[in-house]
């Protein structure tokens, strides 16, 4: 407020003083003046509900039917009904109560939801403000929408010219509007499982037919090759999958890929003893919440 020139000299001496909760301090500023101009005046009400949830809860929207009740509620009665309910709530009480001033609960507070992960941590930024757009509105529209007619590979922001995997049956359809981001962080996994490349001789060792038989899904169809891909190759494949990354030395799981060579286990056996290690579980379950693990 000293930014603008203005300041809420009442209000302050009310708080310091004791004569008023920090809680009602946050309800007079939320139905102040200078918050109408900034927050409500400039915005279509969809996005005046997102910024609030954040001023006021620290979090987003957390679905289409949360903002359902509230944009009643704001029809009806305007801002200060909206900064009432947000105010009164249940969760504003178990997470602030009286004399906590509202935070962001962000990374590493809680759980966080996976459905509007990107939506609420643009929210979380700074600049949320600038964006007049709402996006957890225009999120929630986009989930009810068919999946796009095109491969999820199929346009990207890849350096590469070559769309590798790309599949388009509607030449109409503009897949450019929203790409998927590519960066070094993504991978893609070209697995050959053409029936011409399958090798139909004899000449397979018992411990490679057990593999075999591992690695066939419903239709009967190879998901490895085995003529092209070593014992080596799918142990190493395992562990990027399952742990990100290549083992360091003194880090590999000896037993269990002596095992799998010699045809003592199977490579499902092998992926659940990788699991079950405790590379595994410091890696991705004992720093992690139990949601997020």
């Amino acid at each position: 407020d000293r930014a603008y020139g203005l300041k809420f000299t009442k209000l302050e001496s009310q708080v310091t003083s004791g004569n008023i909760s920090m809680k009602e301090f946050i309800r007079s500023l939320g139905k102040s003046r200078l918050y109408l101009q900034l927050f409500y005046e400039p915005y279509t009400i969809s996005r005046v509900i997102e910024l609030a949830f954040r001023h006021f809860l620290g979090r987003g929207l957390s679905s289409i039917e949360e903002f359902r009740d509230y944009f009643e509620l704001m029809s009806r009665g305007g801002l200060p009904t909206l900064i009432d309910a947000l105010v009164d709530s249940t969760e504003y009480s178990d997470y602030f109560g009286e004399e906590t001033v509202p935070y962001l609960r962000g990374l590493g507070q809680e759980a966080q939801e996976c459905r509007n992960w990107g939506a609420q941590l643009n929210l979380f930024k700074y600049s949320a403000s600038v964006r007049k757009v709402p996006q957890f509105v225009t999120l929630f529209g986009n989930y009810r929408q068919p999946l796009p007619n095109h491969h999820s590979y199929g346009a990207s922001n890849d350096p590469l010219e070559t769309q590798f995997g790309a599949l388009f049956p509607s030449k109409t359809r503009n897949p450019h509007p929203q790409p998927a981001p590519f960066g070094k962080d993504n991978h893609r996994l070209l697995i050959s499982s053409s029936a011409s490349n399958h090798n139909t001789s004899n000449s397979i060792s018992p411990k490679e037919k057990m593999l075999k038989q591992d690695c066939l899904n419903g239709n009967g169809n190879l998901n490895v090759n085995l003529s092209y891909h070593s014992f080596g190759a799918i142990i190493q494949g395992v562990y990027r999958q399952v742990l990100g990354r290549e083992p360091y030395s003194g880090q590999h799981l000896t037993v269990a890929e002596t095992k799998l060579k010699n045809g003592e286990i199977t490579v499902r056996e092998f992926v659940r003893q990788l699991a079950k290690s405790p590379w595994f579980r410091s890696l991705y379950w004992d720093k992690l919440y139990i949601t997020k693990a």
